[in-house]
């Protein structure tokens, strides 16, 4: 009876979905800021559709007895199930984005093709200071222009034995490194160094890409020009309060860390360096080992990983060993043998 009864909701529920593919309505209209966006990615009203199924697909699944003709908004929580592989690391950077395009608990049809759209559209350069964003409503900063070393430890400790090995940041420690503040530039050249504190954010936007509209156009579309925006908190937002006459407007990239690292420059301005950096290590200061001070660099770092897997793994290979050979010797002596010596 209970086999009988659960073959009875599938079936009525795969029949409800059916139907409600055949009934469902064409997309509601966008907004004519969000048609202008739309134009200006190139998406024609193919990709509409596509996008909009996706959305219809997630208003349904929030009540499936029900048949959804038309979808206006959906809840937030729904828009989590976009995210299918590694869910657990990039959900609250999800819940960040949607919280800077202004859903707190429902996301409309119009707000839903915004934010989504225009996270999809953003380069690694753009989705560093997108993730600096995160971090600052992450860690409840009171500065709006950096983030300290300190919350960016908080922040990523969440991934310090995270079982993804492209997530994972056992390696890189902020207090070896020489900033205490990060402002956008600084992060941004931070991420580009050490790619494990981007990949998650990375990750979040190929998820994304993948259902608006598919990986199929974002991979196929032009290279974007050599123009980075920069990315503030009204990005998100469709109806911002400021506007900019000129279009958005660009990033001041600096290269005050890569280039010295890049090039392998030698220190000069010793007593500048021990001003900035004597605070470090309850005092104890840093070394000038590199630009990026006593961290070591994303090489070693791999380096003394894979040394330590070896080690672990000849750890494992010997006590397996040992334990083999002492149920071989515990069985002997059970049995009278006597082994050589």
């Amino acid at each position: 009876a209970e086999a009988m009864d659960y073959t009875y909701k599938v079936l009525r529920r795969a029949a409800r979905r059916c139907a409600g593919i055949v009934v469902k309505g064409s997309p509601p209209e966008p907004d004519e800021m969000v048609q202008r966006m739309l134009k200006d990615h190139h998406l024609t009203k193919v990709h509409l559709l596509r996008m909009y199924d996706v959305f219809h697909y997630l208003k349904q699944l929030e009540d499936e007895d029900r048949i959804i003709v038309n979808a206006m908004q959906i809840e937030v929580e729904s828009v989590k199930k976009l995210v299918v592989e590694r869910r657990k690391w990039v959900l609250r950077l999800l819940m960040r984005l949607l919280a800077l395009g202004g859903c707190k608990e429902r996301v409309t049809w119009d707000d839903f093709l915004w934010i989504l759209v225009r996270f999809g559209s953003l380069n690694r350069t753009e989705l560093a200071q997108a993730l600096f964003l995160f971090i600052q409503g992450e860690v409840s900063s009171l500065t709006v222009h950096y983030v300290s070393s300190e919350q960016l430890k908080e922040f990523y400790s969440f991934y310090q034995d995270c079982p993804v090995k492209a997530f994972n940041t056992q390696g890189v420690d902020f207090d070896k490194l020489p900033l205490t503040r990060y402002y956008a530039q600084d992060f941004t050249e931070l991420t580009q160094r050490f790619n494990q504190l981007i990949n998650p954010v990375l990750h979040l936007q190929r998820a994304i890409q993948s259902h608006i509209p598919g990986v199929d156009f974002w991979d196929s579309i032009d290279a974007p020009p050599a123009f980075v925006r920069k990315i503030s908190f009204d990005f998100f937002v469709m109806h911002s309060p400021r506007v900019h006459l000129r279009g958005d407007p660009p990033f001041r990239e600096s290269c005050d860390m890569l280039v010295p690292d890049a090039l392998g420059a030698s220190p000069i301005n010793h007593e500048q360096w021990v001003l900035r950096t004597s605070g470090a290590r309850s005092g104890k200061g840093l070394r000038q080992v590199s630009v990026w001070g006593e961290q070591p660099s994303p090489e070693v770092i791999d380096t003394i990983k894979k040394r330590l897997e070896e080690e672990a793994e000849q750890k494992r290979k010997e006590e397996e060993e040992r334990k083999a050979a002492a149920a071989i010797e515990a069985r002997a002596k059970k049995m009278g043998w006597m082994l050589p010596m």
